[in-house]
């Protein structure tokens, strides 16, 4: 949803004042639908891109670890 809403920001016919829907969950952990403008769904995607870069960049660096374990009992000791 939110690569489909950040998608239809980019359209060169977007009328004045767009707003879209996103699913938001705050603080405390309640969800609810909440009205982004274009400029603030194009900064949730970067967000939401930039977050998952970096756990794939993680991921790839335990896998490595995991590989290179001279022992299988070392594998537990790589932490997320």
């Amino acid at each position: 949803n939110l690569e489909a809403s950040v998608l239809s920001s980019l359209l060169p016919s977007l009328p004045i004042g767009w707003v879209t829907a996103q699913w938001c969950i705050d603080a405390t952990g309640k969800g609810a639908y909440v009205a982004h403008t274009a400029s603030q769904i194009q900064q949730a995607g970067s967000d939401v891109k930039a977050g998952v870069l970096a756990a794939l960049i993680k991921l790839d660096g335990l896998k490595q670890q995991i590989m290179a374990a001279a022992t299988v009992p070392a594998v537990p000791t790589f932490v997320w």
